[in-house]
């Protein structure tokens, strides 16, 4: 898995903004990786753990996460939705310190724009 497919749980843009250098932006999206890592090793149950690293990881499909597990692949898919949502909502505080700024780009729901 690439940092940009990784990043992308969390809307991280892919590219660096105009008023930032690509090394700036680079430092930034190294550390969001080991964040994001630490957030997904600490902060989700053992079995959100297990299938994010198995989808966004060893690439593995909703239907065959479902075939290992032996269930349902409206399961797997509700786990990911929550354990993408914890993600979530612990990225928008480490965006807002790297940032300063809340950003409609990354953050949703009721926080969006806010300052």
């Amino acid at each position: 898995m690439n940092d940009e497919d990784f990043l992308s749980i969390c809307y991280y843009r892919n590219n660096p903004s105009a008023e930032e250098d690509e090394d700036d932006y680079n430092e930034k999206r190294l550390r969001l990786v080991r964040l994001l890592k630490a957030i997904i090793d600490n902060e989700l149950t053992d079995t959100e753990r297990d299938t994010v690293y198995k989808k966004y990881f060893e690439n593995l499909s909703v239907t065959d996460i479902a075939a290992d597990y032996g269930i349902n692949p409206s399961s797997v898919s509700r786990t990911l939705s929550r354990a993408e949502k914890k993600i979530r909502s612990y990225m928008r505080y480490v965006m807002y310190a790297l940032n300063g700024t809340f950003s409609s780009q990354i953050f949703q729901g009721r926080y969006q724009n806010d300052t």
